[in-house]
């Protein structure tokens, strides 16, 4: 079973702009791109309201993937009124996890979700929180899952 954390945003982003959120990301990490897999689902068009996006680290293998939810008015929480979309990053175990969690920062740096939803405390003992602090764990979990950069 894959594990999920959730990030309401206003707008349904484009694929470009994922992509190159998470190419810029991991420079500005310090950490190599070219061994990075970014693709969608296999279906016409590349408008993210109805695919998944898959990235695959295959030198360390890591993989999680992104989407996008439209979630009518009526049912987002008060303080989500303005955000029309509810993106989702998930993976399976815990060093993907880890890879998943450098993924929601570094797009959420470029998509600016209004606040991170871990239900299942998966990063830490606290819901909902700013993605700003997901920073120290981004650095920690750097440190385990690409030990030799």
């Amino acid at each position: 079973m894959s594990n999920s954390i959730l990030f309401p945003i206003k707008t349904l982003p484009r694929f470009e702009d994922v992509f190159n959120s998470i190419a810029e990301g991991f420079v500005n990490l310090s950490l190599p791109n070219q061994q990075l897999t970014i693709g969608l689902t296999a279906k016409k068009g590349l408008s993210l309201d109805d695919k998944f996006i898959y990235i695959h680290d295959h030198f360390a293998g890591y993989f999680c993937w992104l989407s996008f939810n439209f979630i009518e008015e009526r049912l987002r929480d008060e303080e989500d009124i303005e955000y029309s979309y509810m993106g989702s990053v998930s993976a399976r175990g815990e060093l993907n996890l880890k890879f998943s969690v450098l993924i929601l920062y570094v797009i959420s740096l470029t998509l600016n979700p209004r606040v991170i939803y871990d239900d299942s405390y998966l990063v830490q003992s606290k819901e909902p929180y700013s993605f700003h602090e997901l920073k120290p764990f981004v650095e920690a979990y750097i440190k385990e899952i690409y030990p030799d950069i």
